[in-house]
């Protein structure tokens, strides 16, 4: 079976795309395996997964005068000759890169190797990496049309984001795994793969200022290193359940009336995909700016709200709320009826030519 290399880290946002390509190219009869940062996050995504893996020792870029800047340099080096050992030893002869750090290495070593390299672009601003990347990609696949002008034309595929089958999950499944009622008025928030302090605060003094006879239900995953002290402060409330993190995703999604969440490529991908009303608040110190962009290219879809972070605060969070959950053209929607596989198979298509 032919071994295909899928390197991405960092977040959820780079590695669940790979996630969805590696289970279409399995189904393919082909094997394959993920080339990670020893981080929590992408531990504990890929170890939730059936699929092999190799970590490595790597790290964001830090500021090029910082004494941080040699150790990295150094780790870079060792990361992408142990990358070049692993794809010769695997004999893969296609590498794929998701985005994260670890995407320069894997493509530079496959480049060294001889293997055929691709990367995947999830935001609709570019990130650094995968804008030099591009000199060395074979191929370069765009989740946005937008982002298009960063990259070579002539190898850039618009793919689209590779969103997961498993979160398409029915309302009424959705609630029964919760032990949620129909008829609770249900808010999804979540703030990425660590959390969102702020977003935590805010929606939770929102929950707190909300008329009684529009009480909503918070399905709240505050974050790793947010749960301890979050989970105390809404211990007891009959309308709050605080999670610390969400493997089956799916479930909160298909229970959910409303999301409030940032906009990482990933989240807006999935909210797209599901048809989902929302409230979204870019993380403001997100390099370039990128989770703002990334929120106006949804924005024109119907109940699609943005909140910037200067701006948020209970009331506006709260009189948002209110406003799609009592507009006249609010419904729960339904589960499309075609399940967007397209981006995964345009990917997979092109690996496994």
């Amino acid at each position: 079976m032919e071994n295909i290399i899928i390197a991405a880290s960092g977040t959820g946002g780079h590695i669940y795309p790979g996630i969805s390509i590696a289970a279409e190219i399995k189904e393919r009869g082909y094997n394959p395996v993920f080339f990670i940062s020893g981080n929590s996050i992408s531990l504990n995504i890929i170890q939730n997964s059936p699929y092999q893996y190799e970590v490595f020792n790597i790290s964001g870029m830090p500021k090029i005068l910082s004494l941080n800047f040699p150790f990295f340099c150094l780790k870079l080096l060792i990361s992408t000759v142990k990358a070049f050992v692993k794809i010769k030893s695997l004999k893969s002869k296609k590498v794929i890169a998701m985005g994260g750090y670890i995407g320069f290495p894997a493509i530079i070593a496959a480049k060294f190797a001889g293997a055929k390299t691709f990367i995947h672009e999830q935001n609709a601003l570019a990130g650094k990496a995968n804008r030099f990347l591009n000199s060395f990609a074979d191929i370069v696949f765009i989740s946005f049309k937008n982002s298009a002008h960063f990259f070579d034309a002539k190898k850039t595929v618009f793919s689209g984001y590779p969103v997961r089958k498993d979160i398409f999950i029915s309302r009424k499944e959705a609630r029964e795994k919760l032990n949620l009622a129909e008829d609770l008025y249900i808010v999804l928030v979540f703030g990425g793969s660590l959390g969102a302090a702020k977003i935590n605060e805010a929606v939770f003094e929102t929950s707190q200022i909300l008329p009684s006879e529009e009480k909503a239900f918070f399905l709240h995953i505050c974050g790793e290193r947010n749960y301890e002290d979050f989970s105390k402060k809404t211990a007891g409330k009959s309308f709050y359940r605080t999670l610390k993190y969400m493997n089956d995703i799916g479930i909160g999604y298909g229970a959910a009336d409303l999301i409030i969440s940032r906009s990482g490529a990933g989240a807006i991908s999935e909210i797209s995909a599901l048809n989902k009303p929302a409230i979204l608040i870019p993380f403001a110190a997100a390099a370039q700016n990128h989770q703002f962009h990334n929120a106006l290219e949804i924005q024109k879809e119907n109940f699609i709200e943005i909140i910037l972070e200067k701006d948020l605060s209970a009331q506006i969070l709260a009189d948002t709320l209110l406003k799609i959950k009592n507009s006249s053209q609010h419904k729960c929607f339904n589960l499309p009826s075609i399940l967007p596989i397209l981006p995964q198979k345009i990917i997979s298509d092109a690996l496994l030519d």
